[in-house]
């Protein structure tokens, strides 16, 4: 019985976790969902933006846009870099 309690109280201890280290990662998990939808809001403004500014509807300007490779090459950086943060 006594085994049991000191193998109890050093699996306790050893694999304790405080309640301010679990709203730690809790808040990291939302600034990073907060920042990527920022992200993402930003991105679609400025391809509207873009669209209107030189006279074209949207769905074409995305269609021309996605079609360019470099375009791609850097879209895919910003959703892995995004995706990336903690």
């Amino acid at each position: 019985m006594v085994q049991y309690i000191m193998l109890t109280l050093k699996k306790r201890f050893q694999d304790y976790e405080s309640k301010g280290h679990l709203f730690r990662e809790s808040q990291e998990q939302l600034l990073k969902f907060s920042l990527m939808q920022r992200l993402w809001g930003l991105f679609i403004e400025i391809v509207t933006k873009l669209a209107e500014k030189f006279s074209m509807e949207m769905n074409l300007f995305m269609e021309q846009l996605f079609e360019n490779e470099e375009m791609n090459i850097l879209i895919l950086k910003l959703l892995r870099e995004v995706s990336d943060k903690p």
